[in-house]
């Protein structure tokens, strides 16, 4: 910090007048593990192993030989460690090894594998072992006799197997396996060594596995796998591998904030903060009288002449000022109340103050984490009007106060990103980075067998000022990336082609531009603008045009088009279109193009299945009436069915088409065509149908034309053999439709399926898309892209043509199935010695010699930029396919190069000799050569004339034969289409003639071997199964590193790539961002030639290389965004917190800046560049300077940072201290210096106002559940002059990382849904239940709590089991699994139940999933939440409005009506409560023991433990213990997703009401609430059984008897009034909750969606626990309670306090009386007993703690393991996470049910 710096640069002597200064007072907190630090050696070989599986092995060599460092010590064995790490990795990354290291980021990793050791091998203590076989080696003479044993003798070797009960060992993805990465394939047995290099045993079974791995010992080779393992034990005699080891683990990446509180209600502890006076006794320090301040002497503070210090050193005023604030700050006058007016440009100044400094960077973080101590001094300080009007230009682009943060050009959403987040996202910037920058790789010696020791690691070889430029390209792009210039689209839309086109297969039900309804509405999109959230504006446009894909017949079309037909009725301003999928019609057509020769019968009507008929008959009643009576008839159809047989499908077309056609001929529509069709009969009409005449003389054209526009368009799939055979088995009458999937929905080019049955309906889910589709063109409106003359007036075709639609849909292309599609880096691939060899092929590039308009010299832009490198057999049939599609797509491409192919041949068979069809492909493409003999031949004759021989069926098929087959009549034919296209076809013929020559014997039947095409042909192959990593055999296509597969050799099913594909593949493979680069090389090489590219752009060879670069960089940005988008961190700018800045926004900020931003120079050579639009006075400033003040010390990244305060403030922006633990002593050693090992991170306020009450808040990551381990003060309400010391400590433990994910139900295809209240189990397989969860409606959430280890995931037993099974996960551990794409509905893998899966937690990050479930057979309309046959609740139960009957018929109801009911809720009464700081907590105590005294029943206490001080954790087990109650700490952690709040006080009353249905376990029925200020003083029993008549929950009204109050009834006037609807405003100090009831009713889930909506507002919800609950009670009914339930003072009479049951000790609004003052008052000398009873229980604990010195560090914490231990022998008191919604155990045996309480 600047201020040492200060400090050690002044003569202080010179300055200083004789005063004392006071000694500061400060605090300091630390976050530690729940296990001890791990090694920084093998959390390097985990760093590695990232990057590259194989770096690990050459790491594992070098720190073998490490050593103890030569004895120096942890400095030197952190140098050796750090050395070693960075030699292997490339530059850029290298120079991250120090700073992740120092944050311990890999620290979970090694701790979850201690817990598989622990797992797999309970109580083994070797330092070293292999496990194989199922058995333990831990010395080389035991394993090598395992080895050479084998595994049948496995069981009689000297090694000792695991212990009885041990689970089998397991390969996991993580493993690092020598030679093969990931776990092996090849079937091989793997044995796993746990160990740590530096250990003496490590060496020699080391070396003894890799010998086994290469098969030079043991009876076969075995796998050898490498699992990093330092048992704490073994640290001693482990060398260097023990650096960084010992003792807890101290965790960085979190923040703390000091929140000045308000005193207005104290919440100080009145006998603590006397013990604490006591115990400072007469050491406190001089007081503040000391300070020298008045005339002549008004520059001294605290001793400090400034005004002289500031002469002496001019460069350092700002930083001096700030000082001398820091100062003053511990006065009183500084903290005096500032006024509206004082704090107007307070922004502005701080801004002015940081730019004036000479280390701005610095004092950002001085200003923003210290504001509340410099406001003062700020508000004094005149602002420079050239920076005033500076901020004001800069804010005419960004909103004031607004900021972003940009990582080389993308948006850095530090809201989202936490540290560790952070730490991979730089990771993946710098890899990035060299993938560009770095030197090409040399390639691999040809006669190496071996891996090398240090892998060869290279990029293109781009200079780093071209690397940057393109990397920046990815912000101005980003749209293109994903999914074109519609602005960030994750698939493409679809065009269906031109209005005509549409009007001839598409059936519209309406059109608003014609609609008479419509005409009196506006015209202009404009009007989207003015359009209400949540609402659709009806305008005479087809804004929405929403065209389904529908099987007419199926169940859910049937319920399609009756929901349509009532949206249309409505007035929906949608235009519906319908296209109708007949699988006979689509078979017919697949069937005759696939065998030509086959002749294809019309089938008569008796002959067709149903849904043909339909079609017929749809088409025909379109043809004579109009589409509106064939929608009618579609959407009565249904109605004719008495079920869905096959043949009562069939009569009830014919029905319904008599029905509709005399319907409509009774009141034609007009026209000639419908008057005369209105003179036949509908007996008529159907002869004239079944025969094929009349109006139904051309349906079947129709109907084949549209079956081909629709698999042109790939709106179907061309039908499986299978579906062929049920197609081919429906003639006759029967049925051809399979129904599997819901209907297609088209809505503006977007395709998705509407929802199958019982999952919203096709209304809800075609409204979502709606509304999704508005706030879309309401983006392009605002910002003037769409307008009413866009596209000549037509919205849909605007749309189309602004979001760049393709012309056909493929889902493995561009659907969910293909957002996993394999990835390759392009570098390889171009340093190979055979990338010579390539002959890309383009239309428009001639060549040598190719040239612009008018001679001119060819543009940037003539470069491709999209490179498709096509792999194939072409002795296949599906490579063929391949290539024929791909030269027709090439030869129908426009005359500009933008996208090139090149061909790889990629034989089954490499051995045998290729056919005369890849020899007629490879010498046509060799004529291409410059070299070639006579001279290169145009690129496009080339491919007009392999278009039109590929295109010959006939001849490919004979030509694809083996060669010693071949024919000369087939070669003169090959050179007649040389001919045709232009070539030389005597030079083609002569060239084939000689590759046959040398390919087959004299006797022109034998093959030779090794000729130059075969030598030729294999070079080429070495591409295709090397670098892109294809298995012989294969086709497929790799779009600038993006793979497509088309056939596999293995198997599966072939993908059918047509050339109208190709648009597509090149747009999902971020076309428009390649098209960018491609530019930006072309330019930078016409400035200054790029190495091992020919200067110019005029000839085909520079263009060619230019082109394979740019391919490459869009590769390696593809795999950059693929990474970071697996890690989470994703590239887009925008998100919460984002601000939604781009590059172009920053740099019109930084222009009108005028020179008033921060420029930080980087190192000579910055990895990255960050700009930052920064409001100085935020919580993101304060977090976000401590950040780059560590980047810059580590890294020396560049850095421009533009301030953008918030002006004309009126209240104080922060109002809190903060700092930012982070890992200290990572700056580069000088020269010569040894590097040192980093600091342990801790969050320091050195000096802190004395006599504020504080609150200290912590910041941490979402995955993190954190509380405070010890704590002598309280952290509520801290006061640090009540404090006995300079420094207030404080110990935080990370008590969880989150597993969390989504839960979907799949049972239905279409959207999938949430299983709303299934419970899940997370535990281990010796204890699977550990904690558990329930799954929100709201996104299917859940959330459970973990640490780092493997854990099994299940459904619990009982109606979760019954309901559902498991079907498969993103996020388990079992490849099977975590490879299936999104969307499908089966994959589980073998061995899994169908109940549990396993999961590792290896992050800091925690881990989210997403988990699919499914109902069993027979269990499709169960409720979890309802007992088998139990009736679910009507729908619309809460719009009903009659009170009275409301809740009549609800089950409670009905069983209050039986002659003997149970007890509702159980016998045992169940109270949760919440406090948060000591006087509260000594409530809360009080509250327990009134509760106790007067409740005869058992009583089970559930505390919300995320508030809970160290002590109060500690008395509730001897409270426990001592009056026999139960108890269970429980937590939730707040999700992501759901609007946070920052003040802590609302956030405790947000987890009174948000979380109720999860909090708790499903086996609690009913619960109460009790606050922790209330004294109880009835039988809580009588209030728990109560009948509450079927509502969620019962509150007590407001009492309104005390007139003295009626200023303060909020709820008697304004809008809570107009909102109440005479309904009461109740109290929240006191409800009942029928637990049972509130998850039914998904109670908890309409409150959070109401919540979430209304907190964005900060004037709304005040009082969040009491707002909430009563804003919603018109649909959330609430049972009022009698008024006796809850008394208060403030609001309630004295005259009603004897009848009271409760006494609440609520704030009184008027008199401020301190809350232990009025309750001494009011409750009077009962307080005071029970006050007395509490005390004496918590002076016991405390002596106990005190004698037994429990400051000790906790154990580790192992999954499954009790997290928190209760006292011995407690009753019921147990650990956290066994019982509880995550937490707590609980042991119902013990303890009397009914306890005398006769103590209390």
């Amino acid at each position: 910090m600047f201020v040492a710096r200060l400090l050690a640069g002044l003569a202080l002597a010179a300055a200083l007048q004789g005063a004392v200064a006071v000694k500061p007072k400060g605090a300091s907190l630390t976050l530690k593990a729940r296990f001890n630090a791990t090694s920084y050696m093998l959390e390097a070989a985990e760093f590695l192993a990232e990057e590259d599986s194989s770096l690990v092995w050459p790491f594992l060599e070098r720190m073998a030989a490490l050593g103890d460092a030569a004895g120096g010590g942890e400095e030197a064995c952190w140098g050796g460690i750090t050395r070693g790490a960075q030699e292997l990795l490339t530059p850029s990354v290298g120079k991250l090894v120090p700073l992740v290291l120092g944050s311990r980021q890999y620290a979970a990793k090694l701790q979850m594998v201690r817990q598989l050791a622990a797992q797999f091998h309970p109580g083994q203590t070797a330092c070293c072992f292999v496990a194989l076989w199922g058995r333990v080696a831990a010395s080389p003479e035991q394993l090598r006799a395992l080895l050479e044993g084998g595994e049948e003798a496995a069981a009689a070797a000297a090694a000792p197997a695991d212990p009885p009960g041990a689970e089998p060992e397991q390969v996991f993805e993580f493993d690092h396996v020598l030679g093969s990465g990931p776990a092996p394939t090849d079937g091989r047995s793997t044995a796993i060594l746990y160990a740590a290099p530096g250990l003496p045993c490590f060496a020699p079974l080391h070396a003894l596995l890799q010998q086994a791995a290469a098969g030079d010992v043991g009876a076969a080779p075995v796998a050898y796998a490498f699992r990093p393992l330092l048992q704490e034990h073994c640290e001693s005699a482990s060398g260097c591998a023990s650096a960084g080891t010992g003792g807890p683990l101290l965790l960085p990446g979190w923040g703390v904030e000091a929140a000045l509180k308000s005193t207005e209600y104290s919440a100080m502890d009145d006998r603590e903060r006397e013990e604490q006076r006591q115990e400072q006794g007469s050491s406190s320090g001089q007081g503040s009288d000391e300070d020298l301040f008045g005339a002549g002497e008004g520059a001294v503070v605290r001793g400090f002449r400034f005004d002289v210090l500031a002469a002496r050193r001019p460069a350092l005023r700002q930083e001096l000022l700030t000082f001398r604030d820091q100062l003053a700050a511990g006065d009183e006058g500084e903290e005096k109340e500032l006024k509206v007016w004082d704090l107007k440009d307070v922004g502005l100044a701080a801004a002015q103050r940081i730019l004036g400094s000479g280390d701005p960077l610095a004092l950002l973080g001085e200003v923003s984490q210290g504001f509340p101590g410099l406001v003062a001094s700020l508000s004094r300080q005149p602002v420079n009007p050239s920076l005033r009007s500076a901020a004001g230009a800069a804010q005419q682009h960004l909103a004031a106060g607004q900021g972003f943060v940009l990582l080389n050009g993308l948006g850095l959403d530090l809201g989202s990103t936490d540290f560790f987040g952070l730490l991979t996202r730089l990771r993946n910037e710098m890899r990035l980075r060299d993938a560009l920058a770095a030197p090409p790789a040399p390639p691999p010696p040809a006669s190496s067998t071996s891996a090398p020791a240090s892998p060869p690691r290279g990029g293109l070889g781009l200079p780093p000022g071209l690397a940057n430029r393109l990397m920046a390209l990815r912000s101005a792009e980003e749209g293109a990336v994903q999914g074109g210039p519609g602005g960030g689209e994750e698939e493409p839309r679809l065009s269906l082609g031109s209005p005509s086109v549409m009007a001839k297969h598409v059936a519209w039900l309406n059109n608003l531009e014609r609609d008479p309804r419509f005409s009196r509405f506006g015209h202009s999109v404009a009007e989207l603008l003015n359009t209400f959230p949540g609402r659709l504006r009806p305008l005479a446009r087809n804004v929405f045009t929403a065209v389904f894909v529908a099987e007419p017949l199926c169940p859910e079309s049937l319920e399609l088009a009756a929901a349509v037909d009532q949206m249309n009725q409505g007035g929906y301003p949608i235009r519906f279109g319908v296209v109708f999928h007949l699988p006979s019609v689509v078979a017919r057509l697949v069937i005759a193009r696939r065998h030509p020769h086959l002749q294809s019968q019309v089938p008569t009507w008796d002959e067709m299945d149903a849904s043909e008929r339909f079609g017929r008959a749809f088409a025909t009643l379109r043809e004579a009436f109009g589409p509106g009576a064939a929608w009618k008839m579609w959407s009565s159809v249904g109605a004719h069915m008495e079920d869905h047989s096959a043949a009562e499908r069939a009569a009830a077309v014919e029905r319904a088409f008599r029905a509709v056609w005399a319907a409509t001929a009774k009141a034609p529509p007009s026209g000639a065509r419908a008057k005369a069709a209105a003179r036949k009969s509908g007996a008529d009409a159907l002869k004239m149908l079944q025969e094929g005449t009349g109006y139904a003389a051309e349906v079947g054209m129709q109907l084949s034309d549209t079956a081909a526009w629709l698999l042109a368009r790939g709106l179907v799939a061309p039908p499986s053999a299978s579906q062929l055979e049920i197609i081919g088995a429906a003639a006759g009458g029967g049925d051809a439709e399979w129904c599997e999937a819901p209907p297609l929905a088209w809505l503006n080019g977007l395709a998705g399926r509407t929802p199958g049955a019982g999952q919203g309906g096709p209304t809800e889910e075609l409204m979502y898309k709606v509304m999704t589709e508005m706030q879309r063109l309401q983006e392009w409106v605002y910002f003037g892209r769409l307008t009413d003359e866009t596209a000549g007036g037509d919205v849909l075709a605007a749309v189309l043509g602004l979001a760049g639609a393709v012309e056909r849909s493929n889902p493995r292309i561009a659907g969910p199935a293909a957002k996993k599609a394999p990835l390759v880096p392009l570098a390889p691939l171009l340093a190979h010695p055979a990338a010579a060899l390539l002959r890309p092929l383009w239309t428009g590039g001639e060549g040598e010699g190719a040239e612009g308009e008018g001679g001119e010299p060819p543009a940037a832009s003539a470069v491709p930029a999209v490179t498709h490198y096509l792999a194939a057999d072409l002795g296949s049939e599906p490579g063929r396919a391949l290539l024929a599609e791909a030269l027709r797509y090439l030869a129908s491409s426009p005359a500009s190069p933008s996208a090139r192919l090149v061909l790889l041949p990629n034989p089954a068979h490499p051995a045998q000799p290729p056919s005369m069809l890849e020899a007629v492909v490879l010498g046509a493409l060799r004529l291409t050569d410059p070299a070639s003999k006579g001279g290169p031949v145009s690129r496009d004759k080339v491919v007009s004339f392999l278009a039109k021989l590929l295109g010959d069926a006939s001849l490919v098929a004979r030509l694809g034969g083996p060669l010693e087959q071949g024919s000369a009549e087939e070669a003169r034919v090959a050179a007649k289409y040389a001919t045709d296209a232009g070539l030389d076809g005597d030079r083609v013929l002569e060239l084939l003639i000689r590759i046959v020559d040398e390919g087959l014997g004299g006797d022109g039947r034998s093959v030779r071997g090794g000729t130059p095409s075969q030598a030729y042909r294999h070079a080429l192959a070495a591409l295709a199964t090397g670098p892109l990593r294809l298995a012989p055999g294969a086709a497929a296509v790799v779009t600038n590193g993006r793979v497509t597969h088309v056939h596999r050799p293995e198997g599966g099913e072939p993908l059918e790539l047509l050339a109208e594909d190709f648009p597509l593949l090149e747009k999902v493979a971020g076309a428009a961002l390649a098209a960018a680069a491609a530019e930006a090389l072309a330019e930078a090489h016409a400035e200054e030639p790029l190495g091992g590219i020919p200067p110019g752009l005029s000839s085909g060879p520079s263009r060619d290389a230019l082109a394979d670069t740019a391919a490459a960089v869009a590769a390696a940005l593809a795999l950059a965004a693929r990474e970071a988008g697996a890690d989470g961190g994703g590239a887009g700018a925008g998100g919460r917190g984002g601000g939604g800045g781009s590059a172009g926004a920053f740099q019109e900020v930084v222009r009108s800046l005028r020179g008033h931003v921060i420029q930080v120079p980087g190192a000579p050579d910055a990895p990255f560049h960050i700009d930052a639009v920064i409001n100085p006075l935020t919580r993101q400033a304060q977090r976000l300077s401590a950040l780059l003040l560590l980047l810059r010390s580590c890294l020396g990244p560049s850095m421009t940072l533009a301030l953008n305060p918030q002006r004309d403030l009126t209240e104080m922006p922060l109002k809190s201290y903060y700092r930012y633990a982070l890992p200290s002593g990572l700056s580069p050693a000088s020269p010569g210096a040894p590097p040192s090992p980093p600091g342990a991170p801790a969050a320091y306020f050195p000096r802190l106002p004395p006599r504020r009450v504080l609150t200290l808040n912590l910041d941490v990551p979402e995955p993190w559940l954190v509380e405070p381990s010890l704590a002598l003060h309280d952290l509520d309400n801290l006061r640090l002059e009540d404090v006995a010391g300079e420094v207030a400590y404080a110990e935080y433990e990370l008590d969880s990382v989150m597993l969390t994910g989504s839960c979907v139900d799949v049972t239905s295809s279409g959207r999938m849904t949430s299983p709303r209240g299934l419970q899940l189990w997370l535990g281990t397989p010796s204890r699977p239940h550990t904690v558990d969860t329930l799954v929100m409606a709201n996104l299917a959430y859940f959330q459970l709590k973990a640490s780092p280890g493997r854990w099994l995931l299940s459904l619990a037993p009982g109606r979760s089991r019954e309901v559902y099974e498991l079907r498969s996960s993103t996020g388990t551990s079992l490849g099977a699994w975590a490879d299936e794409e999104e969307g499908a509905a089966g994959g589980r893998a073998a061995g899994d139940s169908d109940v549990a899966t396993q999961v590792l937690v290896s992050s800091f990050s925690g881990k989210h999933m997403i988990l699919r479930v499914r109902k069993r057979p027979g269990q499709e309309g169960e409720d979890v939440l309802r007992q088998a046959g139990e009736e679910a609740e009507p729908e619309g139960y809460e719009a009903e409005a009659d009170e009275d009957d409301e809740y009549a018929d609800s089950d409670e109801g009905s069983k209050a009506k039986g002659s003997a009911p149970a007890l509702l809720g159980g016998p045992v009464i169940n109270v949760f409560t919440v406090a948060s700081g000591h006087m509260y907590e000594r409530l809360q105590k009080i509250m327990i023991l009134s509760v106790l005294r007067n409740t005869k029943s058992k009583v089970k206490f559930w505390i919300i433990k995320n508030y809970m001080s160290p002590q109060h954790k500690q008395v509730i087990p001897a409270m426990a213990k001592k009056f026999g109650f139960e108890y269970e700490f429980v937590t939730y952690k707040w999700p992501h997703w759901l609007h946070k709040q920052t003040d802590k006080q609302r956030l405790i009353w947000a987890y009174k009401i948000l979380f109720l249905d999860v909090l708790f376990p499903l086996g609690v029925d009913r619960i109460i609430f009790v606050d922790s200020d209330q004294v109880v003083r009835t039988d809580l029993a009588e209030l728990y059984h109560m009948d509450i008549k079927g509502a969620p929950y019962a509150y007590t009204p407001f009492c309104d008897n005390n007139r003295e109050m009626d200023e303060y009834r909020f709820w008697k006037g304004g809008f809570w009034k107009d909102h109440l609807q005479g309904k009461p405003y109740h109290i929240s100090a006191l409800y009942l909750v029928d637990l049972r009831r509130f998850r039914q009713l998904a109670a908890g889930d309409q409150l959070r969606v109401v919540y979430d909506q209304l907190s964005k507002d900060p004037n709304s919800l005040a009082n969040l626990d009491q707002d909430l609950p009563n804003y919603a009670q018109h649909n959330i009914k609430i049972h009022s309670l009698p008024q006796e339930w809850l008394w208060c003072e403030s609001w309630c009479g004295n005259a009603t306090k004897t009848k009271a049951k409760t006494i609440d000790l609520c704030n009184n609004p008027k008199t401020k009386e301190p809350k232990l003052t009025a309750a001494r008052r009011i409750i009077g000398p009962t307080w005071g007993e029970l006050d007395a009873a509490q005390e004496a229980v918590t002076a016991e604990v405390q002596l106990e703690l005190e004698a037994a010195e429990s400051g000790a560090p906790l154990p580790p914490h192992e999954p499954g393991a009790e997290a928190e231990a209760g006292p011995e022998g407690a009753a019921g008191a147990g650990a956290d996470g066994a019982d509880g919604a995550g937490e707590g155990v609980s042991d119902p045996g013990e303890g009397p049910a009914g306890s005398d309480h006769s103590e209390l």
